[in-house]
């Protein structure tokens, strides 16, 4: 029996070996693309206080 846990802990080791990384870059990839959203956003928003525009309205049908 002991074997058995040996063995399963063996197998989940290795499987996070692979797994983690992959993770890591996918959190990675959405907390750098909230940022560039978020940059963009802002970017807008002070481009419109600097020039006195006011900002676009979707209009409602």
């Amino acid at each position: 029996m002991r074997i058995n846990r040996a063995l399963g802990l063996a197998l989940v080791i290795i499987i996070l070996q692979f797994l983690v990384p992959k993770i890591f870059t996918a959190g990675e990839e959405a907390v750098i693309k909230f940022f560039h959203t978020s940059e963009t956003a802002f970017e807008s928003i002070q481009a419109v206080v600097v020039t006195g525009a006011d900002l676009p309205v979707p209009k409602v049908k």
